[in-house]
């Protein structure tokens, strides 16, 4: 991280692991920390996590994994077909509420 941020993390959090990182992270597999630390290539900031930050750059919730992915993929045609046919019952039921 000091590599990668220099100055910026140095001054924040040292050249040492402080216990708040020790402890943070102790739960995380070494392959956490490696997805993490290459998914600081997306860093959109010129100051460095914090380790609420990275921890969440090392475990991404499915949420998160899904958004990468959302725009591109086309919605499945069932799924389409219902979200349509639920739209056109809502349709329904607020001309019949309107008539009455």
């Amino acid at each position: 991280m000091g590599q990668t941020f220099g100055h910026a993390w140095f001054s924040s959090y040292g050249a040492e692991p402080n216990s708040a990182w020790i402890d943070g992270l102790a739960d995380m597999t070494v392959d956490d920390i490696k997805f993490g630390l290459g998914a600081l290539k997306g860093w959109k900031s010129e100051f460095p996590p914090n380790m609420l930050q990275f921890r969440a750059l090392c475990r991404p919730t499915l949420e998160d994994a899904h958004k990468i992915y959302r725009p591109s993929l086309p919605e499945p045609q069932e799924a389409r077909a219902k979200r349509l046919k639920c739209g056109l019952q809502a349709i329904a039921s607020i001309k019949n509420s309107m008539a009455s």
